[in-house]
């Protein structure tokens, strides 16, 4: 790590930091979701929105992955060349991505979505180019929360107040919630998603900072409650054979 950091920008490290941090999570995400033995599969995998690319930096270096990423700002995505030159970098547009269908394993999209305005022509652009039976990883704010987290502390209850503010006077429309990262609700993404096998992956780390005390309460809650308090959407999505296709089996 002492290596790689020195490479990196004073301004971004900590960035870099939080990246290999969430790289490890993504990859302990998918594991512990009936993919246990994914990071020793040579695997196709798509990361939309890379940024400069230190999540699919880190998760080659843990994983024996085929790492693609695609990312629309070329000030991002060439920040660091050599980083984002080891692997199959593209830019390009998510709402269009330049694949062919079915062309990965896995595709991740990790708090990208609700920067986009056509984000359902995103969603449905990751299921074109995920093969059947692969998976597609994404996480983004989730605007069904009740509140941002729970808490006493004064910086929580102003967080949580400035959230409600945003959510209720300014998210009246598509631009609008992008422009104020108010992130997506279940129902939306499911809908997108249907007729795939979504898995919600609650993080527990909804309910937090009670009085500064507790940092974590549960690790993991009931998807009910991850719904309703949880900042962030999580989810494993498996893709189903086309629907199709069933039917003409079934014929």
């Amino acid at each position: 790590m002492a290596s790689e950091i020195s490479m990196i920008r004073e301004e971004d490290r900590d960035y870099f930091k939080s990246r290999q941090s969430k790289a490890d999570a993504i990859l302990a995400d998918i594991q512990s979701n009936g993919q246990a033995d994914v990071g020793c599969q040579h695997i196709s995998v798509l990361e939309v929105g890379a940024n400069s690319c230190f999540i699919a930096h880190r998760l080659k270096s843990i994983a024996e992955w085929d790492m693609h990423c695609l990312e629309i700002d070329p000030g991002r995505l060439l920040r660091y060349p050599g980083i984002s030159r080891s692997f199959k970098s593209v830019l390009a547009d998510a709402t269009a991505i330049p694949f062919s269908d079915g062309a990965f394993d896995l595709v991740i999209c990790n708090h990208t979505l609700e920067h986009i305005v056509r984000y359902m022509d995103c969603i449905a652009e990751m299921i074109r180019v995920t093969k059947d039976g692969g998976y597609i990883y994404m996480a983004f704010p989730n605007s069904d929360r009740l509140v941002n987290e729970l808490g006493v502390k004064y910086s929580t209850l102003r967080g949580n107040i400035a959230w409600y503010f945003v959510r209720l006077f300014r998210a009246h429309s598509v631009e609008s919630r992008v422009k104020h990262h108010v992130g997506l609700a279940d129902n939306q993404v499911r809908k997108a998603l249907w007729p795939h096998n979504v898995v919600c992956l609650s993080k527990g780390h909804a309910i937090r900072s009670l009085g500064g005390k507790v940092s974590v309460l549960a690790e993991r809650v009931p998807s009910v409650i991850f719904n309703r308090f949880s900042p962030v959407g999580v989810y494993l999505v498996e893709k189903a054979a086309a629907v199709t296709e069933g039917a003409e089996k079934k014929a």
